[in-house]
């Protein structure tokens, strides 16, 4: 019926904030005064919501719904509110969660962590597009200057432009993200990028960020964490994993800063002593939780059909680099 968007409307505007937050970024950081960002973005949302489609889609939809203030918004303007919200994502999402949860009166207990990833159908990676873009763009600026083809050529394969590239790269690396990687639906062929996401107990969004798709999944864990502590102050927390997050490294950071952590382990792998150990049913007791904390009755065995608890002595090893994070003497990592 073209009016769904205002079903959601009051949760944007009133529950996230984010109507007020979007208009005093756009205020303080533009100067466009024609029209809001605020409206676009919101639009934009709503429909990823109850009709998903690609933006240029949306666009061209948009004058079809009831009350649209983004209907005379032109295209270049509506993939800038896209460029907008990437720039300020992080404040954007802090404010979010912030007034959700004062509305809510809620507070972060636990963190449930997980990342997968996206292909684009694209035949190169960020990286080789940079190469070929910033290629390009030199030889055509020695071209002005008067130097033939053959001379540009000569200079391109040189160490001379070889250096300048490198020095490019790096500079602008936080801009690779599409790159080849572990596809977690087999396409190999396709550059990645990463996403990984942070929600509450609730299922509310936390927090969320965009890795480059080269990159183990084991290695987001510290950024999210160090987003997360300066957005909330989170102190008290849980965080909740798949066994993909699960490396000692990983679980030493948390224990490292006071957090406590749930991480799936298999005990297939773990020898023969720790998977009766699991299994046995003695040893076992039964717990209850009273609303604020949970509480293990040591003293009674539990029954098959009880929910129940056990506490087992596991040592967690592996290999981490020593000294300065080169090799041991014998050129192998340290366990």
């Amino acid at each position: 019926l073209h009016y769904g968007h205002l079903a959601l409307l009051p949760i944007w505007n009133e529950e996230l904030g984010l109507k007020s937050k979007i208009h005093s970024l756009q205020q303080y950081h533009t100067g466009i005064k024609d029209w809001e960002f605020n409206d676009v973005l919101f639009y934009q949302a709503a429909l990823k919501i109850f009709d998903p489609s690609s933006y240029l889609r949306s666009y061209n939809n948009r004058s079809e719904f009831l009350f649209c203030p983004w209907e005379g918004i032109s295209l270049d303007n509506y993939y800038r509110a896209l460029d907008f919200a990437a720039e300020h994502s992080s404040e954007l999402i802090s404010h979010a969660v912030k007034s959700h949860l004062a509305h809510t009166g809620g507070d972060i207990k636990l963190v449930f962590y997980d990342c997968t990833n996206c292909y684009f159908e694209t035949a190169y990676d960020d990286r080789v597009w940079q190469i070929i873009r910033y290629t390009r763009q030199r030889f055509l600026e020695k071209e002005k200057e008067g130097w033939t083809a053959a001379k540009i050529k000569q200079w391109i394969d040189g160490p001379s432009f070889l250096q300048e590239l490198q020095e490019k790269l790096e500079l602008d690396k936080e801009f690779i993200l599409r790159m080849r990687g572990k596809s977690k639906e087999g396409r190999y062929a396709q550059p990645l990028v990463m996403v990984a996401l942070a929600i509450d107990q609730t299922g509310f969004p936390i927090d969320m960020r965009v890795f480059a798709g080269n990159l183990s999944e084991i290695r987001t864990l510290d950024v999210m964490l160090d987003s997360m502590r300066a957005k909330y102050q989170i102190q008290d927390v849980y965080l909740v994993a798949d066994k993909g997050i699960n490396c000692t490294g990983n679980i030493k950071l948390l224990s490292d800063q006071g957090l406590g952590f749930v991480l799936s382990q298999s005990v297939l792998n773990k020898g023969k002593r720790l998977t009766t150990e699991m299994t046995e049913l003695k040893g076992y007791h039964p717990f209850s939780f009273d609303g604020e904390a949970f509480h293990v009755n040591d003293g009674v065995d539990a029954t098959e059909n009880q929910a129940r608890v056990k506490i087992c002595d596991f040592k967690q090893t592996s290999y981490v680099p020593i000294g300065d994070g080169s090799e041991t003497p014998k050129g192998n990592p340290k366990k």
